[in-house]
C-alpha cells in the first residue's frame, strides 16, 4: 500500500491524519486515538477503492492488521452507510491490537 510507506515511523499527529483526507486516493478515513495522548493516532482504517485496511503502529512501524471488501463509489467521499459496520467492526480490532 503506497499510502502506507509513506507514513512516518511514529504515531500520527490529528493534523497528519486530516490531511490524508485530501488524498484523492483515500475514500474514507477513520483514526483510533489514544486516550492518554488525544491528538495521536495509534491505528486507523482507511478505505481506498473497494478496499478497507485496518493499520497500526506497533512500535517499529505501520502495519496491516486487516483488509477487507467494501461496496463504494469512487466518485463519493466516504462509504456507504450499509458499508459502516464493515468500518466499524475494522476499527474496534485495531483499537484492541495496539495499547492506547
Amino acid at each position: 500500500m503506497g499510502i502506507l510507506n509513506s507514513l512516518p515511523p511514529r504515531p500520527l499527529r490529528r493534523s497528519e491524519v486530516d490531511s490524508l483526507d485530501s488524498s484523492d486516493a483515500i475514500l474514507g478515513n477513520f483514526p483510533v486515538y489514544g486516550e492518554v495522548k488525544p491528538d495521536t493516532c495509534y491505528a486507523l482504517v482507511l478505505v481506498t477503492g473497494s478496499t478497507a485496511k485496518s493499520i497500526a503502529y506497533t512500535g517499529d512501524g505501520w502495519e496491516v492488521l486487516d483488509e477487507r471488501e467494501v461496496s463504494t463509489n469512487p466518485e463519493v467521499k466516504g462509504i456507504p452507510f450499509d458499508q459502516q459496520q464493515i468500518v466499524s467492526e475494522m476499527q474496534e480490532e485495531a483499537a484492541e491490537h495496539v495499547s492506547v
